[in-house]
C-alpha cells in the first residue's frame, strides 16, 4: 500500500508523527477498548488504530490498514448474512479459528501478501470453504477471472461456449474473458468443437498470465491452476454426457483430446 503525498499529510497534519510505518500505513496507538467482534467472529486485537480518518481535498475519507482491510473483507464473506444474500455461495464459507484473531491473520499478510494482488482461498484446494493459511494464498485478479464459471450466463451450454442466431453454419461462439475483457476465440458448428478449442484457448492465457505476474507453470500456484483447469474440464465433460446421452464415446475421446492438447501446451511453456 502506498499513501499519496496528500493522503500522509492529512493523517499527519491530524494525527502528528507516526511511532511506525508498516507496510506504508502509519501506526498510531489506539485508545479504544475493541469488545464488538468483527462480523459477529473476529477479534481485533491490534494496539494501532486499524481505520483512519481524515479529510482529503475537502472530502471525509477512510483509509484502512492494508492487513486488516483484507481480514475485515475475509470476515465479512464468511459471516455477514447480507454478504450471503448477494453472494449465496459463501453461506458454508469459515475462517480458521486462529485467524478470527487479527494479530495472528496479520502476522501471516506480512509475510505473504503483494501488493495489488487478491486473497484466494480455494486455487489450491478445488471447492475449499475455509480460510486458512494451508489454502491460501495471494494472485492476481486477472488468473482469478479465468477460473470462474458464468454458469448462469451461458444455460446449458458447455463453459465458453454461447450459441448465436447469425450464422447457421457455425453457430456456436467460443469467448474467454482476459482481464475483465473479452477474447473472441472463434465460430463452431457443434458445442463440443467449440468446447475443445475453448479448454485450449484456456490453458495458452492461464500460462500466459501467469507468466506476466511472475508465476512459473511448475510452482504451487501455477500446478494448482492447471489442476483446477482440468477439474473442470471434467465436470464440464461429466454434465455434458447427462445433457446429450448418445455421445458418451465421442465426450470421453474429446476429453482425452483436450489433456492431450493441453500436455502439449504445457510442455511448450515449461
Amino acid at each position: 500500500m502506498k499513501l499519496t503525498k496528500e493522503e500522509a499529510d492529512a493523517i499527519e497534519a491530524k494525527y502528528g508523527k507516526p511511532e511506525s510505518v508498516v507496510n506504508g500505513f502509519p501506526h498510531y496507538p489506539s485508545n479504544r477498548t475493541k469488545t464488538k467482534l468483527t462480523h459477529g467472529h473476529g477479534l481485533n486485537d491490534a494496539d494501532y488504530m486499524t481505520r483512519i480518518n481524515v479529510i482529503v481535498g475537502g472530502k471525509n475519507k477512510v483509509i484502512w490498514e492494508p492487513a486488516y482491510a483484507v481480514w475485515r473483507s475475509m470476515m465479512q464473506r464468511a459471516y455477514d448474512p447480507k454478504f450471503h444474500q448477494r453472494s449465496p455461495t459463501y453461506v458454508d464459507v469459515t475462517v480458521h479459528e486462529a485467524w478470527r484473531t487479527f494479530s495472528n491473520f496479520e502476522a501471516w499478510h506480512q509475510v505473504n501478501a503483494v501488493d495489488g494482488f487478491e486473497l484466494d482461498k480455494d486455487i489450491l484446494k478445488i471447492n475449499n470453504k475455509i480460510y486458512a493459511p494451508e489454502y491460501c494464498v495471494f494472485i492476481p485478479q486477472a488468473i482469478n477471472s479465468l477460473l470462474l464459471d458464468s454458469g448462469a450466463a451461458r444455460g446449458s451450454l458447455p463453459q465458453g461456449v454461447s450459441f448465436s442466431k447469425g450464422c447457421k453454419s457455425k453457430s456456436y461462439l467460443t469467448n474467454c474473458s482476459i482481464n475483465g475483457k473479452i477474447k473472441h476465440i472463434g465460430r463452431f458448428q457443434t458445442p463440443t468443437e467449440a468446447a475443445l478449442e475453448y479448454w485450449i484457448a484456456k490453458f495458452k492465457i492461464a500460462n500466459q498470465t501467469m507468466n506476466a505476474h511472475g508465476f512459473d507453470i511448475n510452482s504451487r500456484v501455477g500446478r494448482a491452476v492447471r489442476k483446477r483447469l482440468l477439474a473442470e474440464i471434467k465436470k464440464w465433460n461429466a454434465e455434458w454426457i447427462e445433457i446429450m446421452p448418445m455421445e458418451p464415446e465421442y465426450m470421453e475421446g474429446l476429453e482425452q483430446e483436450i489433456c492431450r492438447k493441453i500436455q502439449a501446451e504445457i510442455k511448450k511453456a515449461a
